[in-house]
């Protein structure tokens, strides 16, 4: 005779918290291995999500497992009013500048050389620039990131 495991598991949305950034970051790295911000580092990828935190207008949003006494975090989704990712790339300028400082081999990247120089052209840019006007109702969110 054999025995069914009766499993009794739920998902549950709930607010990202402070507590929470090391398991985040961890899902972000072993989801994007590879992209131009992990191999920026993990300090950087702290700051980033700490940002949405932070941030008035911002959204970070938790998916919890919960499976009995065991609750282990399996992905996230963040974002951020389009008004503010400007403010966002120069808030993190810092942490970015840094974290690129000690990885200089990081600079052998052609891609990264490039996706580099884009993110500095817009983040000094004048307000003068091109944009095309979005006509949608508030409140309207920009997904920054989902794993």
């Amino acid at each position: 005779m054999t025995k069914e495991a009766k499993f009794n598991t739920e998902l549950e949305i709930c607010q990202m918290t402070n507590e929470m950034l090391e398991d985040i970051t961890r899902i972000h790295i072993h989801a994007f291995k590879g992209a131009m911000n992990t191999r920026i580092g993990k300090p950087y990828i702290r700051r980033f999500f700490d940002w949405f935190l932070r941030a008035e207008t911002g959204i970070a949003l938790v998916a919890i497992l919960k499976n009995g006494k065991h609750n282990k975090i399996v992905g996230y989704v963040i974002g951020v009013s389009p008004r503010f990712g400007k403010a966002m790339d120069r808030d993190l300028f810092y942490v970015t500048f840094w974290s690129i400082l000690i990885r200089p081999w990081l600079f052998l990247s052609y891609q990264f050389r490039a996706t580099l120089k884009a993110r500095l052209k817009d983040i000094f840019k004048t307000s003068s620039g091109q944009s095309i006007p979005m006509n949608l109702p508030d409140p309207v969110m920009s997904l920054v990131g989902i794993a």
